[in-house]
């Protein structure tokens, strides 16, 4: 029996039964899991949205006013954790911006800041303007989604070593 040593597991003669105990992984585990990389994923989000919309003067990079910011950095926060529509034995973490600023929802402020916005010349306004893109969302999930996993592989090595 040779064994070799990869990551989290150490694989006899066989992966099946490996990833058997895999699938039995009770659901309060994968919960667990989940919560620990939204933790992960809703921190960095915090941190890259203060400082990616946040500038001198009270005022963000574009004109996003200090408070807008706050409400923003302040709502970030975890979601449930829900069963995916596709696949009822899939769970999947939400992290959510909630609440209203200005009669603005936070999200539709905060999608802006992510994607950027052209707004062309009209009539009634008739300068051209641009705000650039400050992707905290998506850059938190790149640049973190290695320190999601590892806190969830941390809670999964617990659960194997109490086994």
């Amino acid at each position: 029996m040779a064994k070799v040593t990869k990551g989290l597991f150490t694989v006899d003669d066989t992966l099946s039964e490996y990833i058997h105990s895999i699938a039995e992984i009770p659901q309060s585990v994968q919960k667990d899991m989940l919560k620990a990389e939204a933790e992960v994923i809703v921190d960095a989000q915090k941190d890259l949205a203060r400082s990616m919309l946040t500038a001198d003067g009270g005022y963000g990079a574009s004109g996003t006013h200090t408070d807008v910011i706050n409400g923003i950095v302040g709502n970030i926060k975890q979601g449930r954790i829900k069963k995916s529509s596709r696949n009822s034995d899939v769970l999947r973490p939400d992290v959510i911006i909630g609440n209203k600023q200005h009669g603005e929802r936070l999200a539709a402020i905060a999608f802006m800041n992510e994607y950027g916005v052209v707004h062309k010349p009209t009539k009634f306004y008739p300068r051209a303007y641009r705000q650039p893109a400050r992707p905290f969302i998506s850059r938190s999930v790149l640049y973190f989604s290695h320190k999601a996993v590892e806190a969830a592989a941390e809670i999964f090595k617990k659960f194997l070593n109490n086994r």
